[in-house]
């Protein structure tokens, strides 16, 4: 519970959620996939071993950089 006046002072220090920002994270986003799929299949190729958990480290890295492109709108980070 806060009063009016607070209230409206903490949703002025809220990052504002943008369309540039969404973009910057979509860019980012997708280019961290295209370096995930080319590390991966690099690792593929090389080695001849599959390993279905390294997709899951390649959604990391695309979660990441989406936050990071964001400006950290969005994130508890």
């Amino acid at each position: 519970m806060t009063c009016a006046g607070c209230a409206e002072k903490m949703r002025g220090e809220l990052a504002k959620d943008t369309h540039g920002a969404y973009v910057h994270a979509v860019l980012y986003g997708v280019g961290a996939a295209i370096l995930g799929m080319i590390l991966y299949a690099t690792f593929a190729i090389v080695t001849g071993i599959v390993i279905g958990y390294a997709a899951l480290a390649v959604g990391w890295l695309v979660g990441k950089a989406m936050i990071k492109g964001s400006k950290l709108i969005g994130s508890q980070a």
